[in-house]
């Protein structure tokens, strides 16, 4: 017999009794309430009657299943130290799961279900192929299920059977496709960035780097030996076996030294205070009031407690909101770093063909580094003036 039994415990926020065996937790009902003691009485004498093992995935519902698969999440999709964009999504998708099925039996969870939980989606004006990701998530969630044994592996094989939704589905919306930013755009918004941010931007611009790639810049994970640097970005595949080197040329080169030469060999090349420190400057270059009146530069007549710690390094959220409040501050219509991406690759496929494209930017398939390349609408017109 197991040395400790789970205990008898309580959710506060929702007055609900749980146990948690060995990070699987599993909802018992109302706290307090005699269905939920003799549920508990129950999985206890299956746990010890188990030597440990957690109870058979009879009478555990939607709201256990989840519990237990963001246990396994959080720790699962991190990198780094740092949650994965992954943590999110899946928190959106059980955020509906729960709201329609909190208290019903994995093992009544059928195609039916799932559906229902795709037309909240679409109310919620979600894109198509953002919702074929999200159905696909709730697949993946009752997929770990059935390899912990809390769900029957027939559940998972019937979700499966759900199409996607297809392009052209009346009443859904359609993801607009990702162009290169318009460089009058990226031009007039660089007064209203601190420095730092600037070079991001012309970094990014020039090496085809994604944001999590370009705020991850330590100087100690680039070569510099050769006329062509080579940095060793972390990989959004590289739990895949993928490695990501990314190729720095003498332009882009420019913009790194001086910010290389202000950092140690592990410390980030683009941090936020450095931002700060800029805005705070521009802030007392704006003042109005004379120096010698109020309160002086550093100086406050309060403590006030700061509402946040300013990080070591930029994420790609806060790099983004960054470029966001530029456009907004001088009226240019938004854009995202990752359009910058587009960029490159059509700049690159304009001098050196789709295969360039898919080696720079580091893409497994042709396919993908044609997304990204913007065609040559130029060459068409050249070629039918020639031929049609």
């Amino acid at each position: 017999m197991p040395s400790r039994v789970p205990a008898y415990l309580r959710h506060k926020s929702k007055n609900l009794a749980y146990v948690n065996f060995a990070g699987r937790i599993l909802y018992l009902g109302k706290y307090g309430s005699p269905e939920s003691r003799k549920k508990y009485a129950r999985m206890i004498s299956e746990w010890v009657a188990g030597d440990g093992r957690p109870p058979s995935p009879d009478g555990v519902t939607v709201a256990d299943l989840f519990a237990g698969f963001w246990s396994h999440a959080k720790i699962h999709y991190t990198k780094g130290g740092q949650s994965t964009s992954e943590l999110s999504n899946y928190k959106a998708v059980g955020r509906i799961l729960l709201d329609l099925y909190d208290d019903l039996p994995v093992a009544d969870f059928g195609p039916r279900q799932l559906k229902a939980c795709r037309e909240v989606m679409i109310g919620l004006g979600w894109r198509r192929k953002s919702i074929n990701n999200q159905v696909g998530r709730i697949r993946t969630i009752f997929k770990w299920g059935v390899a912990e044994e809390i769900v029957p592996a027939g559940r998972f094989e019937s979700l499966k059977a759900v199409s996607g939704l297809r392009k052209g589905r009346p009443g859904v919306h359609e993801s607009e496709p990702v162009r290169p930013v318009p460089a009058g755009h990226v031009r007039r918004i660089m007064r209203a960035l601190p420095p730092v941010v600037r070079a991001m931007i012309y970094v990014q611009k020039l090496t085809g780097m994604r944001s999590s790639e370009l705020v991850a810049m330590k100087p100690r994970l680039i070569d510099r030996t050769g006329d062509v640097w080579r940095y060793d970005a972390p990989s959004k595949t590289e739990h895949h076996g993928y490695d990501r080197l990314v190729s720095i040329g003498p332009r882009a080169q420019r913009i790194l030294r001086p910010l290389i030469d202000a950092s140690g060999e592990d410390e980030y090349i683009f941090r936020p205070a450095d931002s700060y420190d800029w805005h705070a400057a521009a802030r007392r270059a704006a003042r109005k009031t004379p120096l010698n009146y109020g309160n002086r530069p550093g100086r406050s007549n309060y403590q006030r407690k700061r509402r946040r710690v300013i990080g070591e390094a930029f994420t790609p959220g806060t790099y983004r909101r960054a470029i966001s409040r530029a456009c907004l501050a001088v009226g240019v219509p938004h854009w995202h770093p990752h359009q910058l991406r587009h960029n490159a690759a059509t700049k690159i496929n304009a001098g050196y063909g789709i295969e360039a494209v898919r080696v720079v930017l580091g893409h497994a398939s042709l396919k993908m580094a044609d997304h990204y390349a913007e065609r040559d609408r130029g060459l068409a017109q050249r070629v039918a003036r020639a031929v049609g």
